[in-house]
């Protein structure tokens, strides 16, 4: 299932700080992503919608690849091939803005490309959830571990709401 809103980076919603709707503070822009895993290791057997969405994981544009985390997370567990590749992207800050073609600017849902890699990685099961774990206690204090301790939270808190993640 495509996800029916369109991304634009944060960076637009700047133009709004002298109206207010968006607020000042330092953030972690991140540099570009530097994979951990190179592309030739992308397995050659993988359905391949999967495979295409692991492959746009690699893109130079930030749109490109947080709406390939979206639609791995979409995908959930028959993409648990794509774990080690979206773990890797949990350090990728790039600040993004979901919104709808007809949501103001700065109105959106503020996200990162990193955060949708989390938010993937807890819609992929138990392996998922552990390589959320595992980059929380690898990367203890640090942004990587809030995105995956973040996106944990949200996990336990739908379990108790009954809700899938």
């Amino acid at each position: 299932m495509k996800r029916t809103t369109s991304i634009f980076a944060l960076g637009v919603c700047l133009i709004c700080l002298g109206s207010g709707c968006a607020t000042q503070g330092t953030m972690n822009y991140g540099r570009p992503l530097e994979h951990t895993i190179s592309r030739g290791k992308i397995p050659k057997d993988l359905p391949p919608n999967v495979r295409k969405e692991i492959d746009s994981l690699y893109s130079r544009d930030e749109l490109e690849r947080a709406e390939a985390a979206y639609e791995l997370g979409e995908i959930g567990k028959e993409a648990s091939a794509a774990i080690p590749f979206l773990t890797g992207m949990l350090g990728d800050f790039q600040p993004l803005e979901w919104r709808t073609e007809i949501t103001p600017v700065c109105h959106g849902e503020f996200t990162s490309t990193g955060n949708e890699a989390a938010k993937a990685l807890a819609k992929m099961g138990p392996e998922g959830i552990e390589a959320l774990k595992n980059a929380a206690k690898k990367q203890k204090n640090s942004p990587v571990a809030y995105q995956a301790m973040s996106a944990l939270n949200k996990v336990s808190r739908d379990k108790k709401n009954n809700k899938a993640p």
